[in-house]
């Protein structure tokens, strides 16, 4: 998959010398719920953490979910 050097994908967007977003980094974050149907936030075996931008890192992320599936 081909895609766009960093600097093209999340701005700067600036319009008349105003600088209106600048994104610096991306995170995405799971948790399941466990079999008694309650979310538990924070650490545990059922919550994992991604980063989307500007590295790709979903390993573990795509590992929970493939679990859950």
């Amino acid at each position: 998959m081909l895609t766009p050097p960093h600097h093209y994908l999340f701005g700067p967007i600036v319009m008349e010398d105003v600088k209106w977003i600048s994104v610096a980094l991306v995170t995405f974050q799971i948790s399941l719920r466990e079999r008694d149907s309650h979310i538990h936030f924070g650490d545990g075996l059922l919550r994992e953490q991604g980063q989307l931008y500007p590295d790709l890192d979903m390993h573990q992320v795509d590992e929970l979910l493939d679990m859950a599936a």
